[in-house]
């Protein structure tokens, strides 16, 4: 059962960790919207919403968690650590996007 099922959510806000979480919803709308408003959908484009978009989680999320433990700790512990892994990721999201735009699977044709 996820987390926030189980605890109340005025204490799911308050943790520290919840700030990525809002930081990957404020990322999805983001990606949306450069890649269908400013952005081409060839692969720089892509690769460029995907980079602006993990940006905005790791910056939400550290930035919450600093509240609780300080920007240096902050950084040290919800930032450092996955910097590497941050990178496997991003190049991931972006064949699927690449993928799924060029093979149309959600377009139906009449």
């Amino acid at each position: 059962m996820p987390q926030f099922l189980l605890l109340e959510v005025d204490t799911y806000i308050a943790s520290p960790t919840f700030g990525f979480l809002y930081g990957m919803v404020i990322s999805s709308f983001f990606i949306a919207f450069l890649l269908n408003n400013i952005l081409k959908k060839d692969i720089f484009g892509i690769t460029l919403s995907v980079f602006i978009g993990a940006t905005i989680i790791f910056v939400c999320g550290v930035l919450h968690l600093s509240a609780f433990i300080g920007l240096d700790k902050a950084m040290q512990a919800g930032l450092f650590p996955f910097i590497y892994s941050e990178g496997l990721k991003i190049l991931i999201a972006i064949c699927a996007i690449y993928f799924l735009q060029n093979k149309k699977i959600f377009i139906r044709d009449k």
